[in-house]
């Protein structure tokens, strides 16, 4: 089994006011809702909009063969014009109390080649109190069943609220294929999300995403709308409950 662990950095321009960051892959044409909580606009929308130039910006953990990781993802998240919030999300084969971190963010002007490198070396401590409770899959209220949740981890920390959601998919483990998950309340209105993990093999026929939400309370029920990424297509709801 993989655990995993997150780790969330923030890159801010030096001089205010003259720069959009987006996500490294993001191109001009990207819709901002993406990644942010601007709507209706495309990247180059508003950075014409408001005078800017667009600045794509990346990174990650450098040295993951040393802590043992083994796969990591990230997630991009707007905080203003010029400050993003990077959440980078690893998978690990064993769990630790202290690593030695070093961090890379990379920074290029959108059409340009040349790439800006920040390189920074930290150590990092779980200080972190964690609370899990299970929920097991009770019922799908609409869609596809070419899936099946069988259960979701819900941990509590002090930062955020993380769902860890296990499953099975009959189309394959390919995580091309589009398939992911999003936490809804009884209505059907997203939580407010972080962004996912990914997929990881947890053993065989047996696959895993991570959501990851402001810190919030979740209830007895778990309501997991399960989504195309790529064609938008929503595949149904399916009801957890607190074992």
């Amino acid at each position: 089994m993989r655990l995993r662990d997150t780790v969330v950095y923030e890159v801010a321009a030096k001089e205010g006011g003259k720069y959009l960051f987006v996500p490294e892959d993001a191109l001009p044409e990207d819709l901002m809702s993406n990644w942010s909580a601007i709507s209706d606009l495309t990247a180059q929308e508003y950075a014409t909009e408001k005078g800017l130039t667009i600045v794509n910006i990346g990174g990650g953990i450098r040295n993951t063969d040393e802590l043992g990781i083994v796969e990591q993802s990230i997630d991009f998240l707007s905080v203003s014009d010029d400050v993003m919030d990077i959440c980078v999300t690893c998978g690990k084969a064993e769990e630790e109390t202290s690593m030695d971190v070093t961090m890379l963010a990379t920074a290029y002007v959108s059409g340009s080649e040349e790439v800006m490198r920040l390189q920074s070396d930290f150590v990092l401590q779980d200080m972190s109190t964690t609370i899990s409770t299970t929920y097991l899959y009770r019922e799908q209220t609409s869609g596809e069943q070419f899936f099946d949740i069988e259960k979701a981890d819900v941990i509590q920390t002090e930062l955020g609220t993380y769902v860890d959601i296990y499953y099975s998919n009959t189309k394959g483990d390919d995580p091309a294929d589009g398939l992911s998950f999003r936490i809804v309340d009884q209505a059907g209105k997203a939580y407010e999300s972080l962004g996912g993990s990914g997929v990881i093999c947890v053993e065989n026929g047996l696959y895993s995403q991570r959501c990851m939400l402001n810190k919030c309370e979740i209830g007895e029920t778990l309501y997991v709308e399960a989504f195309d990424c790529l064609g938008k297509e929503v595949y149904g709801v399916s009801e957890l409950s607190r074992e």
